[in-house]
């Protein structure tokens, strides 16, 4: 069976699009101002209806140059001590003191990661309410509903069934959350507008980025629609990427025992695992992109107007010639030259991910801890490790590549 051929049998909900696994293809398709977004048939008309993803030309970058401020030096490094270290150290307190006694803890690394990356997420959003257990439960099983709307294309399930659902948790994240969120915010940019308050005492967030930067021509619902996919966007690359990372780390490290000491006594050695992490799980199966006219591409493939491809960024992300021997297997101390160390784990082009930055640590001015790296230390300081009596459990809802469940135990809590 050819590698498109296992592609097309593997996701069968790809069956009326062009399979394109080739590094420098996929490559050349997303830097290409021919082609423009192509998924979300199912989610497009409504919960996806006019937001940053599923936009392209003027409107996309008009509002990629706002939502492009949530992502500048400052902003991230404010991210980083004000919402992700508090975050993580009240996750892991709560996992401690919901414990049955004794050490190590057991916890789940699914909802564990969930509670910290959606809390996370509320605070650039703008998203308040979130001080009480029950209102961060509540929020969680909002958002990761409507996480699932999005995206029914992939899904095993009924569509119809989980768009309706994501609907309705959409109008609860709406009543419960955005609305009083919104409106403190409101009012706060109409007293810098009249003049009674300065500029840098407004909150650096998306909803208060929409809501000075309004244009005339959105809807009313818009600002709800790109804060809810806003919220998912920000969370799924790293809630499906990070289980992946320790497992993959664990196993590796079982066969390299000299290198455990490196994940918290070397400081680019986690930021080189994760990276390797990036580039092999990437979120969706395959990004769909659709041809404005007919294109020749550099290898000789004749692509017509119309014609939808779907890109498989993990396929083309283990390419020998651009990522050395055995590019299919996790190893931290890969070496190679003149590409990104994640691969395509965040796309490219003008649908690029905007909030590369904030997982990856490399900005402008050099390098940090990402999202990713930035959990996994504080993790492993708690004395994290795989639990040998409980097996991690695949989502079986969903072509993506991700965790239901991964058991882990903590022995420093």
């Amino acid at each position: 069976m050819t590698s498109t051929a296992r592609l097309l049998a593997e996701f069968p909900t790809l069956h009326d699009v062009t399979v394109i696994a080739d590094y420098d293809e996929v490559r050349q398709i997303l830097a290409s101002p021919k082609f423009v977004q192509g998924a979300y048939e199912l989610t497009g008309s409504n919960l996806m209806r006019d937001v940053l993803n599923s936009v392209d030309g003027e409107d996309h970058r008009k509002r990629r140059r706002i939502m492009a401020r949530l992502f500048s030096e400052r902003a991230l490094a404010s991210y980083r001590t004000e919402h992700l270290e508090p975050v993580i150290a009240r996750s892991l307190r709560e996992v401690s003191s919901e414990s049955a006694g004794g050490k190590p803890v057991r916890a789940d690394l699914v909802p564990l990661l969930w509670r910290i990356l959606f809390r996370v997420a509320a605070g650039v959003t703008g998203i308040d309410g979130l001080e009480s257990a029950d209102a961060v439960n509540r929020f969680i099983r909002h958002v990761a509903t409507f996480g699932r709307a999005l995206t029914a294309e992939w899904a095993k399930e009924d569509p119809d069934g989980l768009i309706h659902q994501g609907t309705h948790a959409r109008r609860r994240i709406a009543e419960d959350f955005y609305a009083p969120s919104a409106a403190r915010r409101s009012a706060m940019v109409q007293e810098y507008r009249s003049g009674t308050r300065d500029a840098d005492s407004l909150p650096a967030d998306l909803i208060t980025m929409l809501l000075l930067h309004q244009d005339p021509d959105w809807d009313d619902d818009l600002p709800l629609r790109e804060v809810s996919v806003f919220l998912m966007a920000a969370t799924q690359t790293t809630t499906q990427a990070f289980p992946h990372f320790i497992i993959q780390l664990e196993k590796w490290l079982d066969e390299h025992p000299g290198h455990r000491q490196d994940i918290l006594g070397d400081q680019e050695f986690l930021r080189r695992a994760a990276y390797e992490a990036l580039r092999l799980f990437v979120a969706s199966p395959a990004r769909i992109r659709r041809a404005t006219e007919d294109v020749v591409l550099n290898s000789g493939r004749h692509i017509s107007a119309d014609e939808r491809v779907a890109l498989f960024f993990r396929s083309a992300s283990a390419s020998a010639p651009v990522f050395g021997a055995n590019p299919e297997v996790f190893d931290p101390r890969r070496e190679y030259s003149g590409v990104a160390p994640w691969g395509l784990a965040f796309g490219g082009g003008a649908h690029a991910c905007i909030g590369r930055p904030v997982v990856t640590g490399v900005g402008s001015r050099g390098q940090s801890d990402g999202t990713i790296v930035h959990i996994a230390r504080a993790l492993y300081r708690a004395g994290l490790r795989l639990d040998p009596d409980r097996e991690p459990v695949l989502d079986a809802t969903t072509y993506y590549d991700a965790y239901e469940s991964v058991p882990v135990l903590f022995g420093n809590l």
